[in-house]
């Protein structure tokens, strides 16, 4: 009688602690989408603010040009930057998410958006009657406006800073409520399930041998226990689990919210096999991992630490491969590293990383617009006593002559306006020659692959 209710016992532990975790992991998962998504506003906002700051000022310096020398070519970008300026001031008052950045952009005291539309009407009044007396009106209030518009962006990435901190305080409740429920599990499931084999492998060490009857019953029982407790390890490996995405979560992918999906129809439709659902399980797992380890690298990259460090060469270009992989296997690239794991650069690990990503986003665009047969980004280092020289090679037919000598130059640039700002290798430039007291070059150069010869550029970072 007492084996029978010690046993009703433990289910309803058991049951109370799946039920538990259950509940952790569905608190984890929707307070991690709600916030990927709140942050995903959040970073385009801000992204977008800081470009209406950066807009503010080209549009006033264009104007002057314009006023001094027009041509064609700069009549039309000028007219690209009011547009893009409209567009993405449209996007940011229809997402206002908090009263403090609405009032930031609505009320007497700051009312930031009729000063940004105001300024919009001023540089298109110019671009219609470009005389002296609009060009000073443009001047200056772009100079006026650049405060404000900084004091915006400084307050949406305060807010931003905020959410982050609400998200790691739910975090630490989610720790907390898992090593609960796994501290419970293992007083009143696993200790006890512990001390029970015990005693049965001691009740077996007393068994005669010639006592066969009872030695099949016995091992009839240890079964039954193994069972019970190879499910309870289960539960524990589950409960370690939960205890790493409350340390490294941060958002989730769109492909684990696709595997669920998927899964979950499945099972509604009564036609998930048990082959499917492991398949399912282990890709969740498996970009869970990888997504664990891409968010790392994002904070590396974003980081503000300005300390001069040590960081391992190849380690930075396959962090900046993890974090465009999916373009690259979207757009069928094929990728060719030959850099040696011992090279060590000093420096600003985050500006470096930028280098890398600005260059190899370069390609890609660069690629998609060409489209060759196959294609291929090749990325190189060869060191020797005197420098260092890291090379990034690409099939996608090479840089026009004429604008070969002018690809670091600010504001050049032959993507489309959705696509650059002309502003990504001039910032490259600056860095390797300003913090890390090298040179950064390109040239177009050709190369053969699988027999067929394609034209490309090189960009060549040297080191001393």
């Amino acid at each position: 009688m007492k084996k029978q209710v010690f046993k009703f016992n433990i289910r309803i532990v058991y049951f109370i602690v799946f039920l538990s975790l259950v509940g952790w992991a569905y608190f984890a998962y929707h307070t991690m989408s709600t916030q990927i998504i709140n942050q995903k506003i959040y970073a385009k906002i801000i992204n977008l603010s800081g470009k209406q700051r950066m807009l503010s000022q080209k549009t006033a310096l264009i104007s002057k040009r314009l006023f001094e020398k027009p041509t064609k070519e700069l009549d039309i970008h000028f007219k690209e930057l009011i547009s893009t300026m409209k567009n993405d001031h449209v996007f940011i008052i229809n997402n206002l998410t908090s009263l403090k950045m609405k009032s930031i952009y609505f009320s007497e005291e700051y009312n930031l958006n009729k000063k940004v539309e105001d300024y919009i009407n001023l540089i298109v009044d110019f671009n219609n009657k470009r005389d002296y007396t609009n060009l000073n009106k443009v001047v200056e209030y772009s100079f006026n406006l650049l405060p404000k518009l900084n004091y915006a962006v400084n307050e949406f990435q305060n807010e931003s800073d905020e959410i982050t901190k609400t998200l790691l305080k739910q975090e630490q409740y989610i720790l907390t409520g898992t090593l609960i429920t796994l501290f419970i599990e293992s007083l009143f499931i696993v200790f006890p399930m512990i001390r029970r084999e015990e005693k049965a492998k001691k009740d077996l060490e007393k068994l005669n041998e010639n006592l066969e009857e009872e030695i099949k019953k016995e091992i009839a029982e240890i079964n039954k226990k193994d069972e019970i407790i190879f499910q309870q390890s289960k539960m524990t490996a589950m409960g370690d689990m939960l205890q790493n995405i409350a340390h490294q979560w941060r958002q989730p992918l769109s492909i684990i919210t696709t595997a669920s999906s998927g899964m979950k129809l499945k099972k509604e439709l009564e036609d998930l096999s048990h082959e499917e659902f492991l398949t399912y399980n282990n890709l969740i797992l498996e970009n869970a991992n990888y997504l664990s380890q891409t968010i790392e690298d994002f904070k590396n990259f974003y980081s503000e630490n300005k300390k001069i460090e040590k960081f391992n060469l190849e380690n930075i270009i396959q962090k900046s491969l993890n974090l465009i992989n999916s373009k690259i296997k979207e757009k069928d690239i094929s990728t060719q590293i030959h850099v040696s794991k011992d090279i060590d650069l000093e420096g600003y690990e985050s500006e470096f990383m930028q280098v890398v990503l600005n260059i190899l986003n370069n390609s890609l665009y660069a690629l998609d617009v060409t489209n060759p047969v196959k294609k291929i980004i090749e990325i190189s280092a060869n060191k020797n006593e005197n420098f260092l020289q890291i090379e990034f090679i690409d099939n996608a037919g090479g840089i026009l002559p004429e604008n070969i000598n002018r690809v670091f130059e600010a504001y050049f640039t032959t993507k489309h306006k959705s696509k650059g700002t002309g502003i990504g290798l001039h910032m490259c430039y600056e860095i390797i020659t300003k913090h890390f007291n090298g040179n950064l070059t390109c040239e177009n150069i050709e190369m053969t692959v699988d027999n067929a010869k394609y034209k490309g550029a090189k960009f060549k970072i040297t080191l001393s």
